[in-house]
């Protein structure tokens, strides 16, 4: 069982099930209970009982109840049998689903509020890392409530009412047991805090392997075209090494104290039992306040039977006890970790009482000077002043590292961005809301990703509802139609995680089919036709020009011939804007402009 301000919630909202099973699972504990009384009582009557109607196996009416003999016995014992049997079903079918309804719940909760957070925050956090809160964490806190339930019940049930039995049968002895079982609960406390840390530190652990195997497993391609099988091999077993160093050390903590010392206790616990119940046996004439002397040693035999049965009972919770102490070490050690998430709130300025109108596509930048939140003090973009009309086609230059990506990505908002700084139809894009602003705008980003599904489903991603005929015509436009049905199952094609059954290109044209498919009002292209033969590249620029007139177009690309004929051009040079003008006033006045271009005519002259 754990508790904390992100789990509490679940306690209520499934509580019905919390109830119901431990009703199920508290009747199991007080019936077992009874088995040790029955068994004391026969054990006493075996031998001072000479009436031959006792060993009967049928029951004998006695005229107002049924004798005690070895038939109400049998009876009894088959009662208390049929009652545990049913009652663990019912803790089964009620204890065991609670958890994972709640492992569902919080899974979804934790990818909802993933989904919800900034670009920003995922440049500090690794996908593999992030698995294990998914799998993991969300075992152990699933596995908290259902078994921890259990462990809980039975610790408190029939723990307690074991004690009680214990005490009424022979108070001394069971003051006797009580020191053990004091001692228990502050190793356990001790035990807890101790396995919680290391729990922690394996779990973390574990976060590392997942991250170094995700990225290996993904840059394959690139390992085995460099050779370097052996240093991934050799680096994957330093992690897989100190997740084993981690786990052991919580396995040794966990059996040394949680398990060896708290075993000692219990048995130690037995051998006070055995020692003083048998110096009770033999001394009858020793005499406690409360405790009946025994008046032979069939007398003392029932009593230690009942004593003894009683103590049996309560060390399966004694047990329980350990187990809890494990199990929410692990559970609490994995709620901090995924609470850790869930109390991240985005720092993006948003909400939906913003703006949410209609794109035209005016763009405005004043003097823009912008830094990404991990690194405040370098800005990659500083003093950018440009104005864009809706319409124009807009193509941005710069030699790599120059901000390009940095200045458009900003008009999604995706980052905060300084107030008077950013405007799109004349309205400061902190006043837009950032879910309705992106509707309006499809974005081409130099990744090209693509889901592991169908070509159409990857096109249709970009608008919901997409009719056949428009997932075509979205293809057309990115030159890439023509491809996709020469695929043995055309658009039905499975493109593999990430794209990888298509090539470079094809996942460019496609990602750009995704982006233009909802006819967005400013469309982003980034160097989305580096990978393209120059025919093609042709042939979707003229598309471009043609289909989109009337909307705002950026084209970001490392080559000047796709962009030389839109409406202007912006040149960054190291952040800065060097020069923003068409072709020829460029080639004019921008010296940076006109050394790029001197260097492409150099290449393809060498070419």
């Amino acid at each position: 069982m754990v508790i904390g301000r992100r789990i509490n919630k679940y306690y209520r909202k499934y509580w019905y099930l919390f109830l119901l099973g431990a009703l199920f699972l508290a009747t199991v504990d007080i019936s077992q209970l009874f088995i040790p009384l029955i068994m004391g009582d026969f054990v006493g009557a075996l031998t001072s009982n000479s009436d031959p109607d006792f060993y009967s196996f049928g029951l004998v009416w006695s005229g107002s109840w049924f004798e005690f003999n070895v038939g109400y016995i049998l009876l009894a014992i088959g009662v208390i049998g049929f009652v545990i049997t049913f009652g663990r079903i019912g803790w089964r079918l009620t204890l065991s689903r609670v958890g994972f309804l709640i492992e569902c719940d919080l899974r979804e909760e934790l990818f909802n509020h993933t989904e919800g957070l900034p670009v920003s925050w995922f440049a500090k956090e690794k996908v593999g890392g992030l698995m294990a809160y998914f799998t993991n964490d969300l075992e152990d806190i699933s596995s908290s409530f259902s078994q921890g339930m259990l462990y809980l019940i039975d610790a408190t049930v029939l723990g307690l009412s074991s004690l009680a039995f214990m005490f009424y049968t022979h108070w001394v002895l069971a003051l006797l047991c009580l020191a053990p079982l004091i001692a228990m609960g502050v190793s356990g406390y001790l035990i807890m805090k101790g396995e919680t840390n290391l729990w922690a530190k394996s779990q973390q652990a574990f976060q590392n392997m997942s991250d170094m195997a995700q990225e290996s497993i993904s840059g394959l391609s690139v390992i085995k075209a460099f050779v370097r099988e052996g240093r991934e091999m050799q680096r994957f077993a330093d992690s897989n090494g100190k997740l084993k160093l981690a786990n052991i050390k919580y396995f040794h903590f966990s059996q040394l104290y949680g398990n060896c010392w708290i075993n000692i206790l219990i048995y130690s616990t037995v051998v006070i039992i055995l020692a003083v119940g048998a110096y009770f046996a033999v001394t009858p004439d020793l005499v406690f306040p409360g405790i009946a002397a025994f008046s032979d040693t069939n007398t003392a035999a029932a009593m230690l039977t009942k004593f003894f049965g009683y103590y049996s009972s309560m060390i399966w919770p004694l047990m329980a006890l350990t187990l809890l102490i494990d199990l929410g070490s692990r559970g609490k050690a994995s709620l901090n970790r995924v609470s850790r998430i869930l109390d991240t709130d985005s720092d993006l300025k948003d909400s939906p009482s913003l703006y949410s109108g209609k794109v035209q596509g005016d763009i405005e930048y004043r003097h823009l000077t912008f830094a990404y939140p991990d690194d405040t003090d370098s800005p990659v973009l500083k003093d950018i002043s440009f104005k864009v009309k809706a319409g124009e086609g807009i193509g941005i230059v710069g030699r790599t590292g120059s901000g390009k990506s940095s200045l458009l990505t900003l008009l999604l908002k995706l980052y905060n961005v300084p107030r008077g700084m950013v405007f799109i139809d004349g309205r400061d894009i902190n006043d837009w809301y950032g879910k309705a602003l992106r509707t309006h705008m499809g974005f081409v980003s130099q990744d090209a990703f693509l889901f592991s599904e169908t070509i159409a489903g990857n096109i249709a991603f970009g608008h919901k509802g997409a009719t056949a005929d428009e997932i075509y015509n979205a293809a057309k436009f990115a030159d890439v139609d023509e491809n996709i049905r020469e695929l043995p199952e055309g658009y039905d094609t499975l493109v593999g995680e990430r794209g990888k059954a298509v090539s470079g290109g094809q996942r460019q044209r496609i990602s750009m089919s995704r982006a233009v498919i909802r006819d967005p009002a400013v469309l982003v292209l980034d160097d989305s036709v580096s990978a393209v033969d120059a025919i093609t590249e042709k042939d979707i620029l003229a598309n471009i020009k043609e289909k989109r007139r009337g909307k705002t177009t950026f084209v970001i690309s490392s080559r000047l011939s796709a962009v030389e004929n839109l409406d202007a051009i912006i040149v960054l040079d190291h952040g800065s804007l060097a020069g923003f003008g068409t072709h020829e006033e460029l080639l004019k006045d921008c010296p940076v402009y006109r050394k790029l271009y001197d260097l492409q005519m150099l290449q393809k002259e060498l070419a």
